[in-house]
């Protein structure tokens, strides 16, 4: 093979041999980048002839390493037959292979910067050399600054790898969209394609508060949602420090929105714990930009609400019962005055017995160690102030029902003289009231002893004891005495008037409202 350098050529002879005796012509077809000078030859008999063929090692004009394949065409001219040979020709140049074509730096926030890296091989069993350089480019001025290589310039080993670090600086409020290239030395040039461009964090958020009106220990919702109205992709964190025994919990928690695109944040919120919770969320946009939420939780509770014969509407409630106690007992009329007086009693017991929610909402605190007996604690401190605040109001119930005592016994020592006078055959029956009397006596003596917890388990008490004396006879002295004074002081002892509608409702005896007034008189 002979290398003509001025044409830049490869030339090959090839030689031809007639085998016959008879003279032959023939036209030698071939394709780019082969060729041949003489297109037809004639060759007479046993006559041989070397035949120059060219390869054309500029053909492409890319300096790139290839090789070709194709097939010298023998066409005779004395028939159809014709005769194929295979061509081979390599072009070999200095190479590399660059593992990238094209660089998106997308858009990033002004004055700062952003890299990435490109890979470059040799692929050649000989050194080469390569070197950086931007393309010309008017459209955008000192770019140079704004794009830095790193190494710009250098060799590559038979086979070597390298990385060449690629720098954008957002100077500028620019888009550029450029190509660089890698010269290598006698060899092509590879282009690499760069974009990159600047942009600032815009984003919307459709709202900043948080709100909850849920039961403590019930789960609430709520949704944010922030939307990416800029031209970068943002990173979301977001950021809290609810405390124990409140839980805050999210359906995601870092993530990235691209440009123009937008996500649903769902806030799960436990209150955990029945008070007014107001807290901080913070929400971090690319660790530069921070939305400060509000979260805000109005908690509910079951609570048992306490307080003593205070009417929402006071004259019908005061005119139902004051109808009801007279439809069961056919009593005398009631004053005219006992409207006026019982609408003046409510109002003050209103001031005497103010509202519990105050003293629930001052007794809850949101401690930072709950330990687990939190709620037994509460609870215990909360019947200590109940007690501090009403004991005037339940030691003044000794005073009414000893009143009302003193008043019974009076009359039944009344009927007990009156009936002395009687025939002998009521005396046996007097007999045994005497004796009743004298065991409601020794009665109140003992149930001062005893260590009654509810007050509702008295009516238990009184029904199996009901049901296992049904030979005793039953008196209802008290229901009259209790009403009368119930009427006559009406604005010191109202209390009395929903206990006289639940003995008469209940056919209560003077045997049970003895016993009863015995444990009232322990309060």
């Amino acid at each position: 093979m002979i290398l003509i350098k001025d044409k830049k050529q490869l030339m090959q002879e090839v030689e031809i041999r007639n085998l016959k005796n008879a003279n032959i012509k023939f036209a030698l077809s071939i394709k780019d980048p082969f060729f041949v000078q003489s297109d037809i030859i004639e060759l007479k008999g046993k006559e041989k002839k070397k035949v120059p063929i060219y390869f054309d090692i500029n053909y492409m004009n890319n300096k790139l390493n290839t090789t070709y394949q194709e097939n010298l065409i023998i066409n005779y001219f004395e028939n159809s037959r014709r005769q194929k040979y295979e061509l081979v020709g390599q072009t070999i140049y200095p190479n590399i292979i660059m593992n990238k074509s094209c660089i998106d730096f997308q858009y990033i926030l002004q004055n700062l910067y952003a890299q990435e890296f490109v890979e470059i091989t040799n692929v050649c069993d000989y050194k080469i050399y390569f070197k950086w350089f931007f393309e010309d480019n008017s459209l955008y001025k000192d770019f140079n600054e704004v794009f830095d290589i790193n190494p710009n310039r250098g060799y590559l080993l038979p086979h070597e790898k390298k990385i060449i670090k690629i720098t954008y600086n957002s100077i500028n409020e620019n888009y550029y969209n450029i190509t660089i290239l890698c010269q290598i030395k006698n060899g092509p040039m590879y282009p690499l394609k760069i974009i990159a461009g600047y942009s600032e964090i815009k984003y919307s958020i459709n709202k900043k508060i948080l709100e909850y009106n849920i039961h403590y220990k019930t789960i609430g919702e709520d949704i944010i949602t922030l939307q990416n109205i800029g031209k970068i992709k943002l990173f979301i964190e977001i950021i809290y420090n609810i405390k124990f025994p409140s839980l805050l919990y999210t359906n995601i928690n870092n993530f990235f929105i691209e440009p123009n695109n937008s996500r649903d944040i769902i806030f799960y919120f436990i209150p955990g714990i029945p008070i007014d919770i107001i807290d901080n969320i913070l929400i971090k946009i690319c660790n530069f930009e921070e939305i400060k939420i509000k979260l805000k939780s109005t908690n509910s509770c079951n609570i048992l609400y306490l307080n003593i014969n205070q009417f929402d509407n006071h004259q019908s409630i005061i005119k139902d019962e004051i109808y009801l106690l007279q439809d069961v007992d056919n009593m005398q009329d009631l004053d005219t005055t006992f409207h006026s007086k019982m609408k003046n009693d409510s109002i003050n017991k209103k001031n005497n017995f103010k509202n519990i929610n105050n003293l629930l909402k001052n007794n809850f605190h949101l401690y930072d160690n709950v330990q687990n007996d939190y709620y037994e604690k509460e609870r215990s401190c909360l019947i200590k102030k109940l007690k501090n605040m009403y004991s005037d109001i339940f030691s003044s119930l000794r005073k009414y029902i000893q009143e009302i005592l003193d008043i019974y016994y009076s009359i039944i020592r009344n009927n007990k003289n009156s009936d002395d006078h009687n025939d002998d055959h009521n005396d046996d029956h007097n007999d045994d009231d005497k004796d009743k009397m004298e065991d409601i006596n020794l009665m109140n003596k003992k149930d001062n002893t005893k260590n009654e917890k509810m007050f509702i388990r008295s009516s238990i008490i009184h029904t199996n004891e009901k049901d296992s004396k049904n030979n005793m006879k039953c008196k209802y002295h008290l229901i009259p005495i209790l009403k009368n004074y119930t009427l006559k002081n009406n604005s010191n002892c109202a209390i009395f008037l929903d206990l006289l509608k639940a003995l008469i409702l209940n056919h209560k005896d003077d045997n049970y409202i003895l016993e009863l007034f015995t444990k009232l008189k322990k309060l």
